[in-house]
């Protein structure tokens, strides 16, 4: 592989670890605010009769929304620790702290 070749595939590499980041911290931030969501529905829950049907479908909206994100976030995750584990071992440590 030639010196251009390296430059442009770590390059590329960089690229896609700056953006499984941001990934993260897109579905970190979700996750915080369907956290917000899923507190209400505890509340709604201790006292249903102020429950509506469409409320109860909405809140379970919002925890089958939430299961997606953890599963989403959880992938992005195990992506990024793969990445890093490919950087350290090509000996690109420094790669991963300039993401």
């Amino acid at each position: 592989m030639t010196e251009a070749e390296l430059d442009q595939s770590t390059g590329a590499l960089i690229r896609r670890y700056e953006a499984n980041l941001k990934t993260i911290a897109c579905l970190t931030s979700d996750l915080q605010h369907i956290g917000e969501e899923l507190k209400s529905l505890g509340s709604s829950l201790v006292s249903p009769k102020f429950l509506t049907p469409d409320a109860a479908q909405d809140k379970l909206d919002t925890a089958n929304s939430t299961v997606g994100k953890l599963n989403e976030l959880r992938e992005a995750i195990a992506r990024k620790n793969l990445m890093d584990g490919c950087l350290r071992q090509a000996g690109l440590e420094r790669l991963i702290d300039k993401a």
